[in-house]
Order: structure tokens, then sequence, then C-alpha cells
């Protein structure tokens, strides 16, 4: 059950921020005419590619080992910190925002950066105010630790530590 749960919240939140918001946004403010071709916007293919693979790694983890949903009044039962959150603490976010920027290029929309942008400020002040507050409740002293050693936007692997 929490599969199936975890692909409709899959497919219908980051569905709706990464492309159903930012194709309303082009279609109300360039048209087609928004996309541009040449190189440039190839090189929004690996930040796509990388921000879909995040959110589904995500996801695939919640339900094998956390034994949840990213859906937060089913969130995972057990803390994760497997997978991509070894290198940040909001995979998933992040994801979505690679996704807006790889739009962003793509399309050279002024409306969707600052939509991107808006989404960046809220998603870090839910993830500050909401989200890891109740994560430290939750999960103790574990995601205390977690949270010093792992940084929140920018992902550190292991050959960038100093």
């Amino acid at each position: 059950m929490n599969a199936i749960k975890t692909t409709v919240a899959a497919i219908l939140v980051p569905g709706v921020v990464c492309l159903v918001i930012p194709a309303w946004i082009l279609s109300a403010t360039h048209g087609l005419a928004g996309w541009t071709f040449g190189v440039l916007p190839l090189l929004a293919i690996p930040l796509t590619l990388t921000g879909f693979y995040l959110i589904l790694e995500v996801c695939v983890s919640f339900v094998r080992e956390g034994r949840g949903t990213p859906i937060p009044i089913d969130p995972p039962k057990h803390f994760v910190r497997s997978g991509w959150y070894r290198f940040v603490r909001n995979p998933m976010y992040l994801g979505a925002i690679l996704i807006l920027t790889a739009e962003v290029i793509a399309t050279g929309s002024i409306w969707i950066f600052l939509f991107g942008a808006f989404m960046l400020l809220a998603l870090h002040l839910f993830a500050v105010l909401i989200e890891e507050p109740q994560l430290v409740r939750r999960f103790g002293q574990s995601y205390a630790d977690y949270m010093k050693d792992v940084p929140r936007w920018i992902p550190r692997f292991p050959w960038n530590t100093a």
C-alpha cells in the first residue's frame, strides 16, 4: 500500500510543481515561443534527469527502508540515511529545484525563474521551521547528529569533505 501512495504522491506533487505550473506559466507568458533551441537547452537535460532520479530514489528509499511515504500524513516510520540522504538532507526538494532550474535554462523564462526562487524559499522555510524540528522530535539525537553531518542543500560527497 505504501508503494501505491508513494507513486501517487511522486506523480502529483513533483508533477504539479515541476511540470504543470511551469507549463502554465510558460503558456500564459510566452506560448510555444518560450522554448529556446540550440546548445544551451541541452545543458538542461542532465539537470532534469538528475532531478527526476533524486525524486524517484527518495520515494523508493522511503518505501523500502523507511516503511512509509513522502506524504507528511504518512511519513517513514524509520529514519532513512542511505542513498542520497548520505550526501544531502533534502534530495527530493533538491531534485525539484534542479528540474525547475533546467526549465529556466530551456525556456529562458523569468517567470519560471521567479517561481523556482519562490519554491526554493518555501522549501527552505518549510524544512527549517517545520520539517527538521519534527524530525528531531521523532528520531531524537540520531537526527540531530545527522543534521550536523549532512548539509541541507548542497551535497557533500566523500571526495569533497575536509
